[in-house]
């Protein structure tokens, strides 16, 4: 079990204020990055003691306490709010060194200059540091919730803001009080954010005092309606249970002492985190589900039982919704389609499988954000539908869903590469179109390896993985067996680059792949020039917020 350890916590967190020190040094980056990453363990395994240290003493006597509060609230926040791990863990350290620069430069009489971090952090790529650090007087400033909707500024700006607001409120108001502060003042991008926090943490912070009819009591935790409380005084241990609507808040916050809770919640043994709540579950994604992956190798068997097979995708409810779903979209009827087998004869039993192996990779490739997830998003939606109408308007012997899959497949390692979680802007390269490892300048290991190895643990066919390996050369460089699924996904991302970022000239490899990849297909100029328009409303790219 996890150890809540906020001794060591409280002890990192201080180490970042002693002065004097040079902030313009990688170790002082790896510093505020380890306190955001112990900030964002301790509140992904222990959330309600994360939220009971928020209004602690122990916090209050800290260096700068409305920065470490904040940066506590942050990190149950980003979880909740489904970001990146890596992303949340730059944002969070970013927080800190801001506050940190910020106490030194009050503290030396503003001999501390912000000019020479922010060049700093730009030479090392840490482009979300740069964006928070121009802000560093408005997170410092107590009318903080003044500024939270400001145009000036970006989406991620507006976020850290909401946290000032949380932290600068806390103890003295309770959490209904800042939500109705942050709802007059946040902007439209923030609404949803602010909704979410009003379901966790919601107004009901572990470690706060509460009416339970006519006693009081302390909230330990709180489960989605439901909160464990002990009533006061603390006469025995036993954990007690009421609706949300059954208690209510005192009319001057009161806290007990963060100890206090932690020894109870140890030895009660309450664990408030289920695998829904509070945080969304997350998955691997290296692995497919396990009863998805006995549909696949069902699928891939010398013979396919239907009734098996549709006993198999009942047991996966979304998979099963979805097909049913995209059946009732694509019967020539229109009819609603209430059966699986029905969805499964509808598609015919190969393109069921990669239709299911795609959807299971598009959840697990979109369950976490970061900035540019939305552009990495754009990106793989285009490919894969240029690649299905492709097969559909050629002479390839590639099913449109298998097509789509392989595009898929293709790109998926773009959402893991780190960089990439912390990039606020992407423009892919010019050159080289076709390939995928040219959408990122350098890695150690390239995009169509990363590829195959996932291929490989969803169990896809070994001409697919070939196929993806040699995405890189030219058709005619291919094995023939192969030739046509690399002509499709070269094609396919090729085409895409162009209609997305409109590059002003094409290097002679790509004019070469072009050329014998349409010459193969057997499309020309005219079908391409459809293809675009009927692709149309896909063409565009998300407003970097």
């Amino acid at each position: 079990m996890f150890d809540f350890d906020e001794q060591r916590l409280l002890q990192q967190y201080q180490q970042l204020f002693q002065t004097p020190q040079n902030f313009c040094t990688k170790a002082f980056v790896n510093k505020c990055l380890a306190v955001a990453k112990q900030l964002l363990e301790s509140a992904q395994q222990q959330p309600q003691l994360a939220l009971a240290l928020l209004t602690s003493r122990q916090v209050e006597s800290s260096p700068v306490p409305e920065c470490l509060r904040g940066a506590l609230f942050l990190s149950v926040a980003t979880r909740r709010n489904n970001f990146n791990d890596h992303f949340a863990q730059h944002l969070i350290a970013s927080f800190l060194c801001t506050f940190v620069v910020m106490y030194a430069k009050e503290k030396n009489n503003d001999t501390v200059e912000l000019k020479p971090l922010v060049n700093f952090c730009q030479s090392l790529g840490l482009s979300i540091w740069k964006e928070t650090l121009r802000i560093a007087i408005l997170l410092t400033r107590r009318q903080a919730f003044r500024h939270i909707s400001s145009p000036k500024l970006s989406f991620r700006q507006q976020y850290l803001l909401a946290a000032c607001v949380v932290a600068r409120q806390l103890p003295q108001k309770e959490m209904l009080a800042i939500f109705r502060i942050l709802t007059d003042s946040a902007s439209p991008a923030l609404q949803d954010v602010i909704g979410e926090w009003a379901q966790f943490p919601g107004v009901w912070l572990p470690g706060r005092v509460i009416n339970v009819g006519e006693s009081t009591a302390v909230i330990l935790a709180r489960e989605k309606r439901k909160l464990a409380f002990l009533p006061l005084p603390v006469s025995t241990q036993v954990i007690k249970w009421a609706s949300v609507n059954e208690v209510s808040l005192l009319r001057s916050p009161q806290t007990v002492d963060f100890k206090k809770i932690k020894q109870w919640t140890d030895n009660v043994g309450l664990n408030a985190h289920s695998t829904n709540w509070p945080y969304s579950p997350s998955f691997a994604l290296n692995r497919p589900p396990a009863k998805l992956l006995k549909i696949i190798d069902l699928l891939n068997g010398s013979q396919t039982d239907i009734s098996l097979l549709c006993e198999q995708i009942k047991q996966e409810p979304l998979l099963a919704q979805f097909l049913k779903s995209a059946a009732t979209h694509d019967n020539r009827m229109n009819l609603p389609v209430n059966d699986v087998k029905q969805a499964v004869l509808t598609y015919g039993i190969e393109r069921v499988g990669d239709m299911l192996v795609q959807q299971a990779l598009n959840q697990r490739l979109n369950q976490k954000q970061f900035p540019i997830s939305a552009l990495c998003q754009r990106l793989l939606s285009l490919s894969s539908n240029i690649a299905a109408h492709l097969c559909y308007e050629s002479d390839s012997p590639i099913t449109p869903q298998n097509a789509s899959l392989l595009m898929t497949f293709a790109l998926a390692p773009i959402f893991s590469i780190p960089a990439f979680k912390i990039a606020l802007n992407w423009r892919p390269a010019a050159t080289l179109l076709f390939s995928v490892d040219s959408l990122v300048p350098s890695t150690n290991e390239s995009i169509r390896h990363q590829a195959v190895q996932l291929m490989n643990g969803w169990h896809q066919s070994v001409n697919l993985q070939m196929a993806v390996k040699s995405s890189n050369r030219l058709p005619d460089q291919c094995h023939p067996k192969i030739r046509y699924a690399v002509c499709i996904m070269g094609l396919s991302l090729s085409l895409a680059r162009q209609w997305l970022w409109n590059p002003s000239h094409f290097c002679e490899v790509t004019e070469d792949f072009d050329y014998q990849a349409k010459r193969l297909l057997g499309v020309d100029g005219a079908l391409l020039s459809k293809l675009q328009e009927q692709l149309t409303q896909q063409i565009w790219l998300p407003i970097n917020r």
